[in-house]
């Protein structure tokens, strides 16, 4: 359900022109974000939903920096 989710945002994102972005590449995103604890579903839910497209683009910016 969750990778479903990533997909759609994936492909939200596609249409707001940043095609470069996969559906895997926010699931890897949100599972480090969880690294320490796992929230609540509703919570994972909301914020894979209420991703903006410069909050990842700043984390992926910053995982290259880091040469991840």
């Amino acid at each position: 359900m969750l990778k479903a989710l990533c997909a759609s945002k994936a492909e939200e994102f596609r249409l707001l022109g940043y095609a470069g972005v996969r559906a895997e590449d926010l699931w890897s995103y949100f599972l480090g974000r969880y690294r320490r604890e796992v929230p609540p579903l509703y919570r994972v839910v909301g914020d894979i939903l209420g991703l903006r497209p410069n909050a990842f683009m700043t984390a992926a910016v910053r995982e290259a920096w880091r040469g991840r």
